[in-house]
């Protein structure tokens, strides 16, 4: 049977200031990764932003979860607890090898070492601290205090190797896919098809919101129902988005798109791919759009934002590419001298 002695509580307060951090670190990794896949292509230079943002405040993160614990105590065994109990450990008394009390930047805390953890116990979070040090004591624990140690435990270290290892493949996974699946690639008029038609309704214009960074100009045509012939980035910036209210419904409109997508999609002459078959077959790319004899986009300026943006990518895919490699190294070396 398990005895309880002392029952360790999470300090509201702080608690609180925990979860509001937690809030606000997820709302900005959120807005900062919306904006590096809020057009058609990746962008690898707001993608590296996005990553190295979020691992600033993934360290943070931990350094709060980390210290933010309590610790039950039983008579046989201690139960540490992390995320509000979410996550637990237990220890048994025959566990633990060495305790004591030592201070680091004007912190005091309780370390306790076992063979394979090192844990520390901010005595001002910890609530119950001397009924842990009585408990240890009475389990005869060997003391040692003031010796020299470091503000992050053993089991943060690992958690944080093993999370950049994560995102060290992750980022590798993007920048193959951005790289080589889905290349940025200027259009000839060789390989385009033009679609005549009349709108069923205004041109839909989608800006960046907090919810979602993503912008695009979408245009329906009664011939097409089903269909929404749509202009991401590269040619979003091209449009003078302000004219696109002078169209209506029955305005004639004519637009370029590649040959495979109306083979594919309007006449079904050849097999659609997998990728377009399920997730993008409403989605048809335009290159140039003419309404009522009027230029809305022209076909060189779709080129013009597609080289920048294919440039851009060039520039920083070695940076990535680097960054990817040394985050795994590291993150997998951190992970073993903890294990060793």
């Amino acid at each position: 049977m398990k005895v309880l002695i002392s029952k360790g509580r999470f300090q509201a307060v702080r608690g609180f200031g925990v979860i509001v951090f937690t809030i606000v670190l997820f709302l900005f990794s959120k807005i900062s990764f919306q904006h590096a896949f809020s057009f058609q292509y990746l962008q690898i230079d707001r993608l590296l932003f996005a990553i190295v943002l979020t691992l600033f405040f993934l360290y943070i993160f931990f350094k709060l979860f980390g210290e933010y614990k309590a610790v039950n105590i039983y008579e046989t065994h201690l139960k540490i607890k992390w995320l509000f109990g979410l996550i637990s450990l237990r220890l048994d008394k025959d566990m633990l090898i060495q305790f004591g009390k030592s201070s680091v930047n004007n912190t005091n805390y309780i370390y306790l070492n076992t063979r394979k953890h090192h844990l520390l116990f901010d005595e001002s979070i910890i609530e119950n601290n001397f009924e842990l040090v009585e408990q240890l004591r009475e389990w005869r624990i060997k003391r040692k205090d003031n010796l020299r140690i470091s503000e992050t435990s053993s089991l943060e270290y690992k958690i944080g190797g093993i999370v950049m290892m994560i995102f060290g493949v992750l980022l590798g996974v993007f920048g193959l896919f951005n790289s080589y699946f889905q290349p940025i690639e200027t259009s000839d008029l060789k390989d385009l098809f033009a679609v005549s038609g009349h709108l069923s309704k205004k041109p839909n214009v989608k800006n960046s919101t907090l919810r979602s960074a993503s912008t695009d100009v979408t245009f329906e045509l009664e011939e097409y129902p089903g269909f929404r012939f749509q202009v991401g980035h590269p040619g979003y910036k091209a449009i003078k988005l302000s004219a696109l209210s002078n169209y209506k419904k029955d305005d004639k409109i004519t637009l370029l798109i590649t040959k495979n997508s109306y083979s594919q999609k309007i006449a079904r002459t050849s097999t659609p791919s997998f990728s377009e078959k399920h997730f993008n077959w409403a989605r048809i790319q335009a290159y140039a759009i003419e309404i009522k004899q009027e230029k809305v986009l022209q076909l060189d300026e779709f080129n013009k934002e597609a080289l920048i943006l294919r440039k851009s990518n060039q520039k920083w895919r070695f940076v990535v590419i680097g960054l990817c490699v040394f985050m795994f190294w590291y993150g997998l070396r951190v992970f073993r001298q903890q294990e060793s």
